[in-house]
């Protein structure tokens, strides 16, 4: 029987890498969507009067694959660093984290992974986030609240270890997670506790950017969320404006590079078919960020697990302000 399941593994990874080398970056959308109209925050043109605040970027887990693997047109023969990310972010109104990693009971958990999905995710050095914070005097209770990009198991995976923060979701993304389970990147096992303080994201009707709705989190246009789509049901995305004037969009798992949004180009075909709900809607959102950065090159795009974008920015005890 694990003589079956090795070699089925092993056909599913070289169809994998064949489907991959053959690829050809092209967005999967019925039409290409205009998003030339944009709603700018006028507290952006002085950037000196936003509210001072600090992030830094947590690594709970990492491995390196083919950018063939990550991205259609991507080099086969280029290995790039995957990490699983977290955002710790303090402001004066209030200490949270935009998703959570991979958590203290991961090992447990991938085993609930489907077998033959198991060899394209696994990850390497896992190191959960709540055990850094403790390592370096940081006490884990000082966080208020998680907002998840969504619920897949490598972002939702350290919710509990966080039992006094509120965990903010869409109603939406917590319905796709009952409706598929173990399917579609969703361990369960990591959201089950009856003790995790879940809290619905509301956005309002006020666009921002090009994006038609939105929730400035403090009120000051220093932290803004916009709904996006495709990947899951509710997917969310991040801007931190920073009154240095730099600014910066965590985008999840959109995709999975940023070379993905520059080309633009989607997942590979055999991933996309695993992991995202809806290709035309993931293709349309990579589109929008394309777009985006065509008016600011200077935005910088944080794909949840692009290591090299990570790198750049700087892993904590780097802080960013």
């Amino acid at each position: 029987m694990k003589l079956k399941i090795t070699l089925l593994a092993l056909f599913v990874v070289l169809s994998f890498v064949l489907c991959t080398a053959l690829g050809i970056p092209k967005l999967i959308i019925s039409e290409v969507p205009e998003f030339s109209r944009l709603s700018k925050d006028p507290r952006l043109e002085k950037p000196s009067g936003l509210t001072k605040f600090k992030f830094a970027i947590f690594k709970t887990g990492e491995k390196k694959a083919s950018s063939a693997f990550i991205f259609e047109g991507g080099p086969l023969l280029h290995r790039k660093p995957i990490y699983h990310s977290v955002v710790f972010v303090e402001h004066p109104k209030g200490t949270f984290l935009f998703d959570s990693g991979l958590g203290t009971q991961i090992q447990d958990q991938f085993k609930d992974h489907r077998f033959y999905v198991k060899p394209m995710v696994a990850f390497e050095n896992p190191n959960p986030l709540v055990s850094q914070l403790k390592e370096v005097g940081i006490d884990p209770k000082k966080i208020g609240d998680i907002i998840l990009s969504h619920l897949h198991w490598d972002h939702a995976g350290g919710v509990e270890d966080f039992p006094s923060a509120k965990v903010w979701s869409t109603e939406p993304g917590r319905k796709h997670l009952q409706e598929f389970g173990v399917e579609k990147g969703y361990l369960p096992k990591q959201l089950d506790s009856e003790n995790i303080l879940w809290k619905d994201l509301n956005f309002s009707s006020k666009p921002y950017e090009n994006y038609s709705r939105s929730l400035d989190w403090f009120g000051d246009g220093s932290v803004v969320l916009v709904p996006m789509e495709g990947h899951t049901a509710g997917d969310v995305g991040m801007f931190l404006n920073l009154p240095s004037g730099k600014r910066y969009f965590f985008t999840g798992d959109i995709t999975w590079a940023r070379e993905g949004f520059e080309i633009p180009s989607h997942r590979t075909r055999l991933l996309r078919s695993l992991v995202d709900r809806d290709k035309e809607l993931v293709g349309r959102e990579i589109f929008r960020v394309h777009s985006l950065l065509k008016v600011y090159p200077n935005l910088e795009v944080v794909p949840a697990h692009d290591g090299e974008v990570i790198d750049r920015i700087g892993l904590y005890p780097h802080w960013t302000e």
